[in-house]
């Protein structure tokens, strides 16, 4: 895996999250917090939970110390907490476009939640960030359907893939 690679998954990552983020900012603040049946337990844990995610792995990708769990403190409304994850998720970018290549098969050390300390290699942090997004990302579509959002479409990469090469300009 090359560092193009992992930006154009970033570009997709953010372009997706903008797709999610919009039809978010459409329900209500009683559908944002009405419990369901999930795994974070409403829209809005799920949604500080993938911003969240891609914030801690952000920080320790840029060396911030120590890395801060956004779930654990975030008291924001719904637009500040739609707000923060549009913020991390356009920060990988920019932190990939600066990334090294050459450190995309060393290890990066860091703390566990739990204090714990790990390390995995910079392609397999990036791997897991954009993945786990992605699977958050089609809980959240499951969710707004049983909270009567049904205005939703594809995420999927194809979907972006396409919107992307229609966009590109045909050189001759």
């Amino acid at each position: 895996m090359t560092l193009p690679f992992f930006q154009d998954y970033a570009r997709y990552t953010i372009w997706a999250n903008e797709e999610v983020c919009g039809w978010l900012e459409q329900i209500s603040d009683e559908q944002w917090t009405r419990p369901v049946v999930s795994s974070f337990g409403t829209l809005e844990a799920t949604v500080l939970h993938i911003a969240g995610a891609e914030k801690i792995w952000h920080d320790r990708l840029a060396g911030i110390k120590p890395a801060s769990w956004l779930p654990a403190y975030f008291k924001g409304s719904k637009q500040e907490a739609i707000d923060t994850w549009r913020t991390h998720s356009r920060s990988f970018l920019d932190l990939i476009t600066q990334l090294d290549p050459s450190v995309l098969n060393s290890n990066l050390a860091f703390k566990r939640l739990s204090g714990e300390p790990d390390e995995m290699p910079y392609f397999q942090i990036l791997t897991h960030v954009f993945n786990h997004s992605t699977y958050h990302r089609g809980q959240i579509i499951l969710l707004l359907r049983q909270l009567g959002f049904d205005r939703v479409n594809s995420t999927d990469i194809t979907a972006f893939l396409r919107k992307k090469k229609k966009l590109e300009v045909p050189q001759s």
